[in-house]
């Protein structure tokens, strides 16, 4: 009888001629409500049509077992009522109780973090929402696809909401947005830009001064060598040109890795560095003319994908590059807030010739570094630590830096200048 039926939709609707298309995926900035654009598309051409149709209704008739593609209502099995959401949006019916918002279990995080940010916030404060080590797939990779998926598209959504609430002075990525299965297992070079179209799509619907940097899971998309990976010109042509088009995000030079926003509300230099590796010097003599053209009685920050000191936190080493730079950097006398990075999943502290250098843990469900708390935190899916957003609040009256955690791992107040003690000293909370 199941199979008759399912037969019978099949026909109905495949005299309809028509079919719904929809965008990759849209934020509205009234509700807070998703709509993406591969809900119901099974097959990845970005429209919904009888086609998606057969294809579940072939996998359930055949008992073909789970497939995540198919699975279009998430709810852990295929069944009819995959089949009945597509025969829906065919035939322009209301899909709203399909449609993924803002999930229960993140709710009271978001509440927490934004009165915990609201606390040591004032008028004069430097508010950088920073997300990094993203590490996440796309529907039709056959990769983790909805485990690495689903908490990436639910922290940019997160990523709105406090936009909204904070109106922060720069909202900015950190690398490392691609995770996808080896050659041998059917990556293609064309699977990157999947991804970054999803960052893209996702950068596109905030309104703040925003920015993104190349990470090693760009340069090669599995990060160990077994996978195709872009160039700095192809990440800079596929994402960043378009972002610095309307002329708040200034390049340095022409070799696209490294580049500027001059923050008059802050009174602040933001400094990017794209280079996807820990080899500066090709761009080390810009990067020190940069930070020491910042403006008169402004600060300056350094963001890069890499910390600069390598994943053991017991036995850090420190990558000779960027020594040298943190040297010549304390020898322009600029006010030097700190080197802000990742890439070794880890929340980590440190100073390098008088200059504070900050790592924020890996904001995707991928694999964890020691932090310096010791403790290697682990995201759990469909809970409030699926993910991780790291909300910097600079109080340059204080000589401090706060970073407020929503999601996974926890809060940290570091000195960056003697004013309120130490250079470097951490102090954790909960």
């Amino acid at each position: 009888m199941k199979k008759l039926f399912l037969l019978a939709f099949v026909l109905i609707v495949s005299n309809q001629s028509y079919c719904q298309d929809f965008p990759l995926f849209s934020i509205s900035s009234m509700d807070f409500d998703i709509e993406t654009g591969i809900f119901g598309d099974v097959n990845g051409d970005n429209k919904v049509n009888v086609t998606d149709i057969m294809i579940v209704v072939n996998h359930i008739l055949t008992e073909s077992g789970y497939d995540s593609t198919m699975d279009i209502d998430n709810n852990g099995s295929i069944n009819v009522s995959d089949v009945m959401i597509d025969v829906n949006i065919i035939l322009g019916n209301n899909i709203d109780k399909y449609k993924i918002t803002y999930p229960d279990y993140l709710k009271e995080e978001y509440q927490k973090t934004l009165d915990d940010v609201r606390e040591v916030m004032d008028e004069s404060s430097i508010v950088i929402l920073y997300a990094t080590d993203l590490h996440f797939s796309y529907k039709g990779s056959g990769y983790a696809e909805k485990a690495l998926f689903n908490p990436i598209r639910n922290m940019f959504h997160t990523m709105k909401r406090f936009e909204n609430d904070l109106h922060p002075n720069l909202i900015f990525l950190g690398g490392d947005y691609i995770q996808l299965p080896s050659i041998s297992d059917g990556q293609t070079k064309d699977m990157g830009f999947k991804v970054l179209d999803y960052v893209n799509l996702w950068l596109s619907q905030y309104n703040s001064p925003k920015f993104l940097v190349i990470g090693n899971h760009e340069i090669n998309y599995t990060g160990n060598n077994t996978g195709y990976g872009m160039t700095v010109g192809e990440f800079y042509e596929h994402t960043q040109k378009d972002i610095i088009e309307d002329g708040l995000i200034k390049e340095v030079g022409s070799t696209h890795k490294l580049f500027y926003y001059d923050d008059i509300q802050g009174k602040a230099r933001h400094i990017f560095i794209s280079t996807g590796s820990v080899e500066y010097s090709d761009i080390s003599d810009e990067l020190i003319n940069t930070v020491q053209n910042t403006p008169e009685g402004w600060s300056a920050i350094a963001y890069n994908h890499y910390v600069g000191r390598d994943y053991n936190f017991e036995e850090p080493v420190f990558y000779n590059p960027l020594v040298n730079i943190m040297k010549r950097i304390q020898n322009t006398g600029v006010d030097f807030i700190g080197w802000f990075g990742a890439h070794n999943h880890a929340d980590v502290c440190y100073v390098l010739n008088g200059n504070v250098g900050i790592s924020c843990l890996q904001s995707g469900a991928w694999t964890p570094g020691m932090s310096q708390d010791g403790i290697k935190y682990n995201h759990v899916a469909r809970t409030s630590t699926e993910s991780a957003i790291t909300i910097f609040v600079i109080r340059k009256d204080l000589g401090k830096i706060y970073l407020k955690r929503w999601g996974l791992g926890r809060d940290r107040e570091i000195n960056y200048n003697t004013q309120s003690g130490p250079v470097g000293l951490v102090n954790w909370s909960d």
